[in-house]
């Protein structure tokens, strides 16, 4: 794996960890969680190291950089997950003050039902850009080509509809093109962005 010596490796380890997990530090505001990041941008630094030792700091930030981003978009993504939960068990347990919100409230469920009987991947693709994420971050999150993800998540969408209209025309006997009811996909988005 590693061609240096291990002695250069403990080298630039002691020389240079203080220094990322300050850093890191600065990103993520959490002393814990910068030092176990830190490890890992070490870690990266034993198994691929640059090819210029002697240039090893501005390669370290580079890393520790894209480390501590991941980690804080997945800290988000859980957030909006939690957000999304919540959001969703405080709808079940409120009585519905309209039948607009019972409309949407069932509209959820639908969604929630027809997304269930999706691909993980198509659910994700969805959720995503429903939830404002842009093409980048989504392929970020779902590890293809940027170019990819507008055909992803087309087809995704395609799927989806394809499967609601299924569920529509066999609880609403055929009243599925309600205009109305507004966008299906809407309901799942609770950023307004449908």
């Amino acid at each position: 794996m590693n061609h240096e010596p291990p002695s250069t490796f403990q080298e630039l380890f002691r020389n240079n960890y203080p220094t990322v997990v300050l850093r890191l530090m600065r990103l993520v505001h959490n002393q814990d969680v910068a030092e176990d990041l830190a490890q890992e941008v070490f870690l990266r630094l034993y198994r691929t190291p640059p090819d210029d030792l002697h240039k090893v700091m501005p390669w370290l930030s580079r890393v520790l950089t894209h480390i501590a981003y991941d980690y804080l978009r997945e800290q988000l993504r859980q957030r909006s997950l939690h957000s999304r939960i919540c959001a969703t068990e405080t709808l079940q347990y409120t009585e519905p003050g309209s039948d607009d919100v019972l409309l949407q409230q069932l509209d959820r469920e639908q969604v929630t039902r027809v997304l269930g009987r999706l691909s993980n991947r198509d659910q994700q693709a969805l959720l995503l850009r429903h939830s404002g994420y842009s093409y980048r971050e989504i392929a970020d999150i779902l590890s293809v080509h940027v170019e990819t993800v507008g055909t992803l998540v087309l087809r995704a969408t395609q799927r989806f509809r394809r499967e609601y209209d299924k569920e529509e025309g066999t609880e609403n006997d055929g009243s599925r093109n309600d205009p109305a009811r507004g966008s299906s996909l809407g309901a799942v988005s609770t950023t307004g962005q449908g």
